[in-house]
């Protein structure tokens, strides 16, 4: 696909546009159910339509047709929208061939929702526009119970990530249950674990129903493991006793500058301890791969690729990005470079996507000599890890295993140049503290990107947004 920029998305933390592949018929149905307006059509490289299209407020991407290889088309998605009449989108997704998963129903929270299920695969939540919502007299909280509201956030996510663990979701699948018999199957002790369902009703992740049944919210649903969309990986890593346990040493990493392993190792890295903890390896694994198809798709779509033969993802983990980047690409060839033991679990996963034959695998440091024979050096969330002098360090070694003609590309979100109360803000923030104390890394402003590069041999040449929280930054050799 040819350089799609979108000067209107937003990036750098903040909310993800829906992502959606299929046939024409699909593009009907969406314009059909949401009465959706088309924004832009863009015919791509492959064959295809690049089309968005706005649901009221909010923006749905969809890659309709085109030559996809074999496993793209079956990329399924759970998308969240508002509209302005429920019931009405409802019934027109029913005639449109429409599977209910949840008919419409008033929420305790003052909208009206429902769910289905379209013909293509893709799950839909549908409900009332936030300003279309029954009108209710404005709530005022007061300063301090907001601040105390703050200091107790632990609860939920402590909460929710046990819900995960225990695989309550999963276990809802099938329909509501009450906590005793939830209890039985997972071996807990029920009146406890009603408790902690109660807490996570109360923030959207079940219902109770009044036998004291629990059921799934459209969040909880979320949490079931191989749905689309899953994200129960994601919140064992994020809410976790390793993240969890590193920020209790906040304070330390405040007055040294260090990440909060150097307290009790001074010579450790961030990710010796994972090295060593299979289980911990593996939740990584799944939890960076939940976000490998929005991340690939998003790169694929606003970065051109046509001009490279070879691309290599340093850093690349178990090859999630680049096995999704290379599907968008069919005639791109790839090598994934990583610690000899983080490339070794990549292997059955590039098996099973048919690629042994476009990816070359290769154990490595980049600290060491990074391979040579790509015409661009991909680095996804890698940067952000490490403080600047090792950064440094790493771009260097990209440097010298770059062609004359080569390009570096970073993939990761840009520090915005003022910070407000807007999820962009929170989510750069928030991110950038998370790296201060589990890797001593930090995001970076685009001054601080044009630095980084320039100590590194490196001219920054352009930062290209995308639909997703990240750009793609790009750079060429300084004396090219």
């Amino acid at each position: 696909m040819t350089n799609t920029t979108l000067p209107h998305v937003r990036h750098g933390g903040g909310t993800v546009r829906p992502y959606l592949f299929g046939s024409p018929a699909l593009r009907d149905f969406v314009r059909t159910v949401f009465e959706a307006t088309e924004i832009e059509a863009v015919e791509t490289g492959n064959g295809g339509t690049h089309v968005e299209m706005r649901i009221d407020d909010a923006v749905v991407v969809l890659e309709v047709g085109g030559s996809f290889p074999p496993g793209t088309e079956r990329t399924r998605s759970s998308v969240y929208v508002y509209v302005r009449d429920v019931d009405a989108a409802y019934a027109r997704a029913m005639a449109a061939g429409a599977t209910s998963i949840g008919a419409p129903e008033d929420k305790p929270y003052g909208e009206r929702g429902a769910g289905v299920k379209d013909p293509f695969g893709n799950t839909w939540w549908i409900a009332t526009h936030r300003g279309e919502a029954p009108a209710k007299a404005p709530s005022v909280i007061p300063p301090g119970l907001a601040l105390y509201q703050m200091s107790i956030g632990h609860y939920a996510s402590r909460a929710l990530e046990l819900a995960a663990k225990l695989g309550v979701a999963d276990l809802l699948a099938d329909g509501p249950r009450d906590a005793v018999d939830l209890a039985a199957a997972i071996g807990a002790h029920g009146p406890s674990l009603q408790r902690v369902l109660r807490l996570l009703t109360s923030v959207g992740i079940f219902t109770e129903d009044a036998q004291g049944r629990f059921g799934l919210e459209p969040l909880g649903e979320l949490l079931r493991e191989g749905v689309p969309g899953s994200m129960r990986a994601s919140v064992m890593l994020f809410a976790g006793p390793r993240i969890q346990d590193s920020w209790r040493d906040l304070e330390y990493c405040v007055r040294t500058g260090e990440p909060a392993f150097r307290r009790t190792d001074p010579d450790a890295d961030p990710f010796t301890a994972m090295a060593k903890d299979p289980e911990a390896a593996a939740i990584f694994d799944k939890a960076m791969a939940t976000f490998a198809p929005m991340t690939s798709a998003a790169v694929a779509a606003a970065y051109d690729f046509s001009s490279f033969g070879t691309i290599a993802d340093v850093g690349g983990g178990n090859g999630a990005l680049l096995l999704g980047i290379l599907r968008f690409n069919p005639t791109l060839r790839g090598i994934l470079f990583d610690q000899p033991h983080v490339v070794e679990r990549a292997h059955p996963q590039i098996a099973d996507a048919g690629m042994t034959d476009r990816i070359q695998v290769v154990g490595g440091s980049f600290f060491g000599d990074v391979t040579p024979g790509a015409d661009a050096y991909l680095l996804k969330h890698v940067i952000h890890d490490w403080n600047d002098e090792d950064a440094t360090k790493i771009l260097t070694r990209c440097r010298a295993a770059m062609p004359a003609h080569g390009r570096l590309l970073i993939v990761e979100g840009v520090y915005p140049a003022h910070v407000d109360r807007s999820m962009e803000s929170r989510g750069a923030a928030a991110n950038d503290v998370n790296m201060l104390v589990c890797t001593g890394g930090r995001q970076r402003s685009k001054a601080e990107f044009e630095a980084l590069f320039a100590a590194s041999g490196l001219r920054l040449t352009r930062i290209v947004p995308t639909m997703a929280p990240f750009c793609v930054i790009e750079g060429e050799l300084e004396n090219r």
